[in-house]
């Protein structure tokens, strides 16, 4: 995911939605699926490359885990995108929000992955 339309400043946020893909059990990022993620555990991001920018950008932004704002949003993008998960974030570092095919989204440095709710 990229984001579309850079807001002019990252608006705040400490929290999201993240879409992913399930194999054997682990969470796989939603298109780069050759890494796995712990849940319970924060997650660093330590490439911090510019990310392609477009005469539409206003600004540059670097790399970092991409979710989305709300919860529904995610959901959506999960069953358009045929992937099998949806978790809640936490986030730290902030480097971008904006619009991406029509939702908002956030691009965080460092994300906390929120382990899911076991039903008794």
């Amino acid at each position: 995911m990229c984001i579309g339309i850079l807001d002019p400043k990252p608006k705040h946020t400490t929290t999201g939605w993240k879409v992913f893909n399930t194999r054997n059990s682990c969470l796989r990022g939603q298109y780069y699926t050759h890494y796995s993620f712990t849940e319970g555990d924060w997650i660093k991001d330590h490439k911090h490359e510019r990310l392609p920018t477009t005469p539409y950008y206003l600004r540059d932004y670097y790399t970092g885990f991409h979710f989305y704002r709300h919860k529904n949003d995610a959901i959506a993008e999960m069953y358009r995108s045929l992937s099998s998960a949806v978790r809640k974030v936490k986030c730290r570092k902030i480097t971008a929000t904006g619009i991406q095919e029509g939702y908002e989204v956030a691009c965080a440095r460092e994300i906390y992955i929120y382990p899911k709710k076991v039903k008794s």
